[in-house]
């Protein structure tokens, strides 16, 4: 093997070290994401679960009252996919709910933007596309 050959040999191999860094440190980086990803459901799952205990406390209290006629749902849905554009949610309940809890599952706050009708709700978000979990009573 001549000295040009043996460079030429190096040269190959260190494209080869190179190009194995850059997939080395993009799996990294992959990793960084997935468990920031596992921690985000993590928090997010420990978020729902606090206010599933919430709503169910709430709920035996209201038992307890001996209300019979009272009517629940739960809307589940996303506001808008642009911040501050009103979004309709059905609420399918027979008469305008009385009471509305909204609980984001997501970062961002959402709002009524105007008082609930015979069929929908109406939200808006500050941010786009924010998940939540809506309690109507009647």
């Amino acid at each position: 093997m001549t000295f040009q050959e043996l460079q030429e040999q190096v040269k190959s191999l260190s494209i080869v070290v190179e190009e194995n860094s850059k997939k080395l440190e993009e799996l990294t980086l992959s990793q960084d994401k997935l468990e920031e990803l596992s921690n985000n459901t993590k928090n997010d799952l420990e978020r729902l679960t606090m206010d599933f205990v919430a709503f169910q406390e709430a709920y035996r209290k209201i038992d307890s009252l001996g209300f019979k006629d009272l009517q629940m749902k739960l809307v589940i849905g996303t506001t808008d996919a642009t911040s501050g554009t009103e979004s309709t949610h059905p609420h399918l309940m027979t008469r305008i709910p009385q009471a509305i809890w909204i609980l984001p599952t997501s970062n961002g706050v959402i709002y009524q933007s105007k008082a609930p009708d015979e069929t929908n709700i109406y939200l808006k978000g500050s941010a786009n596309s924010l998940t939540f979990i809506a309690i109507c009573l009647i």
